[in-house]
């Protein structure tokens, strides 16, 4: 028995070696693996992979982590629309405006911050009129006051909200100011109320505007 499967062994490592040495092994057949898609799960947005949460209200000094929502006129009369973006405040403190430059608000309050970036706009765009309208910050939508009122400064916007109803948000109307008028600047667009009858005061809002109250007409 065991003589038996020796001789088996040597005829098949003969035959194998034959066939080798000739060339002639048969040939495995090819098997053709499907292709695997495996989708990209990474994000091309960089920035928001690397935003982190930050708290704002009104009375918040900007900081890293901030998001703003802004947008840019130039021009006065015919305001044309140049830059519109949501920057983050990056870990120095800085604003990338892009041609612009890279401007510190770190520290600062939302006023004092698009003071700044106006200033910087002017700059680069080598134009006199600048408007920055600070439409939201984080999740807080924000209308801008300005002019002869106690507090001037960013207040958080909401459906409905009328210009008399800013008052309250920044002190009230400057003691000393005996001006009615009111300036309401709309995507960079000023337009002027005398309000002489006080219905002006209620004229409707929306997110981002800009509303300046008179302190001598």
């Amino acid at each position: 028995m065991i003589s038996r499967l020796l001789l088996r062994s040597f005829l098949l490592v003969t035959i194998t070696s034959t066939f080798s040495n000739c060339g002639m092994m048969p040939k495995m057949p090819s098997v053709h693996l499907p292709k695997v898609h495996i989708p990209f799960t990474g994000s091309s947005d960089s920035a928001s992979s690397e935003d982190p949460h930050a708290d704002y209200n009104v009375n918040s000094l900007l900081g890293y982590g901030h998001t703003l929502q802004l947008t840019a006129y130039h021009g006065l009369r015919s305001p044309s629309k140049f830059f519109s973006k949501t920057l983050m405040v990056d870990k120095n403190g800085r604003l990338d405006l892009g041609k612009a430059g890279k401007v510190q608000v770190g520290g600062l309050t939302a006023l004092q911050a698009v003071r700044q970036l106006e200033g910087a706009f002017r700059r680069q765009q080598g134009e006199s009129i600048i408007t920055v309208h600070l439409k939201q910050i984080e999740d807080v939508p924000l209308v801008t006051i300005l002019g002869a009122v106690r507090k001037p400064g960013l207040i958080q916007w909401f459906d409905g909200l009328d210009v008399v109803h800013t008052l309250p948000y920044v002190g009230g109307r400057d003691a000393r100011s005996i001006g009615r008028a009111i300036y309401l600047t709309h995507n960079g667009a000023r337009k002027f109320y005398a309000n002489t009858s006080g219905e002006e005061d209620t004229l409707i809002l929306e997110q981002g505007d800009i509303v300046e109250f008179s302190g001598d007409l």
